[in-house]
């Protein structure tokens, strides 16, 4: 399907959500909550926290309660999901917001968040895009998450990807990590395609100085002579797995 039908209108993913969506993050748990934003460093402080793709998942609601201090906006595309999300809930706690929010819709709202919390919407974008229009995409939410972003920020993804490039490269974020992220911290629901997960990965980035839009990711040099002697031909994975592995 063209991006117009999949990722793009409010449409899909009303219509998504209003037949039998699962989301992947079914049931989170404290222990995931703890991960996150770890009890001992976290509980005083008054942390404004963004969740962007909020889908069906009750993470925010979780957060919101485990942390009080906290001010939690949980948002997603759909209008269905969010009326969803406040249907299962109509006592929330006073810490916590829902409205709907386009994140790769030009940035016009006045968000200003410590935190932005993803734990699907930028995965969603590398399933269902088709690869010439992925870069773009993300281009556009990593600007907004920038945006939304106080100085010094953490933006959080949550993915079943371990390697996140345009992630790690991009130059608006002064620092990047990641680390494996317990399945027992919460119950899973499923994944786009059906597709089995194994392992869960967090990865952390850091708001740095401003970036040059025209030229937002870091772009590795390849040698073009390995250490053993052989030059480089057309490149691209196998002459990078070439140059990692080569023994001399």
């Amino acid at each position: 399907q063209p991006q117009s039908q999949t990722c793009g209108p409010q449409g899909f993913w009303n219509l998504y959500h209003a037949q039998t969506a699962v989301d992947w993050i079914l049931e989170p748990t404290i222990e995931l909550c703890e991960v996150l934003f770890p009890s001992q460093a976290s509980c005083d402080l008054a942390c404004e926290v963004l969740e962007i793709g909020a889908g069906t998942s009750t993470l925010s609601d979780l957060l919101a309660r485990s942390r009080p201090n906290f001010k939690v906006l949980s948002t997603d595309v759909s209008h269905v999901a969010i009326s969803q999300a406040q249907a299962r809930d109509p006592a929330p706690p006073s810490n916590l917001t829902y409205a709907v929010l386009d994140a790769i819709e030009p940035n016009i709202t006045s968000i200003s968040a410590d935190v932005v919390l993803d734990k699907g919407c930028l995965d969603t974008f590398l399933f269902r895009l088709k690869h010439a229009e992925r870069e773009p995409t993300l281009l556009k939410l990593l600007t907004n998450v920038y945006g939304w972003l106080k100085e010094g920020g953490t933006y959080m993804v949550v993915s079943p990807r371990k390697v996140l490039p345009n992630l790690r490269d991009f130059k608006g974020f002064s620092e990047y990590s990641r680390s494996p992220l317990p399945l027992s911290t919460f119950r899973a629901g499923g994944l786009d395609g059906g597709r089995e997960q194994s392992e869960v990965w967090l990865h952390r980035c850091k708001k740095g100085a401003t970036f040059d839009a025209a030229n937002p990711f870091k772009v590795e040099e390849e040698p073009h002579v390995c250490a053993c002697g052989k030059t480089r031909g057309a490149g691209g994975r196998k002459w990078r797995n070439h140059v990692k592995h080569c023994k001399g």
